[in-house]
């Protein structure tokens, strides 16, 4: 359908369809509805549409300038903001929600060296965005946040070794202080049952709505069915089962975080 038959029998101008479909303005329930009629979506995506729009002013929305983030990346905003809850497995890197500023300019700055589309004003925007998603965490009601960080995070230097202790610290510092937030060592003693990359799953309260993220380097995925759903949510489980406790964990952290400083 062209813009002007959508609009037509809603009586919209092409402008403010543009703008709803866009983001740039936040639509109503009522014409979300109206949109969903208009183009004949199906039980499932009514169900699925109509309750994000319903809980979608739970929490504020993150938004950046046009061509800073890819789809993806936009279409997993929306979800995280109105997240009930976040399980997140982590192999790499600190997740983006535990960043120090310092840690996370250095991520992010370091794909420069790969991609010459990535300006510093771009990296600038990126680095924006992720600390102001780090409200997530003390937004009211907080989500419950679940993180299994690989041990083997805690030993890459990323930044080099101040930047690296002041992001060890960080963690300790959350794990002791926000009753929301979980973060459980996978030690490198266990072996992997699963070789599975990084991936978070949120919970929308929506029933048992769930999404899946994934993020390859510059490039992400965001996944609204059920069964990839179900899929990483046995994965999670399975990881699970070979984590340290809340305070095994801290102790570890605290370990590597001494190595560092004495480099």
């Amino acid at each position: 359908m062209t813009l002007e038959e959508v609009c037509e029998p809603l009586g919209w101008s092409t402008s403010k369809l543009s703008r709803v479909e866009t983001a740039r303005v936040v639509a109503s329930q009522e014409d979300v509805i109206r949109l969903l009629d208009a183009y004949q979506a199906s039980s499932l995506e009514r169900r699925r549409l109509l309750a994000l729009a319903q809980h979608q002013t739970r929490r504020p929305r993150r938004r950046s300038r046009p061509g800073v983030h890819p789809d993806g990346f936009v279409s997993f905003l929306d979800a995280e903001a109105i997240a009930e809850s976040v399980n997140q497995w982590s192999l790499n890197v600190v997740p983006g929600l535990l960043q120090t500023e310092a840690y996370a300019r250095h991520l992010l700055t370091s794909w420069r060296l790969i991609d010459p589309t990535l300006t510093p004003r771009v990296v600038e925007d990126r680095l924006a965005t992720r600390m102001k998603r780090q409200e997530l965490v003390k937004s009211q009601p907080p989500p419950w946040y679940t993180i299994i960080l690989d041990e083997s995070v805690l030993l890459r230097s990323y930044g080099g070794a101040r930047i690296m202790s002041e992001q060890l610290d960080k963690l300790l510092k959350i794990s002791e202080e926000d009753n929301n937030v979980s973060i459980r060592i996978f030690p490198l003693a266990h072996g992997h049952v699963l070789a599975e990359e990084s991936f978070m799953l949120l919970k929308l309260g929506v029933g048992d709505r769930r999404v899946v993220y994934l993020e390859h380097g510059p490039n992400s995925q965001v996944f609204l069915d059920d069964e990839p759903a179900h899929l990483y949510q046995q994965m999670f489980h399975e990881l699970s089962k070979g984590t340290l406790s809340e305070a095994a964990s801290r102790d570890v952290i605290l370990k590597h975080r001494n190595s560092t400083l004495r480099g």
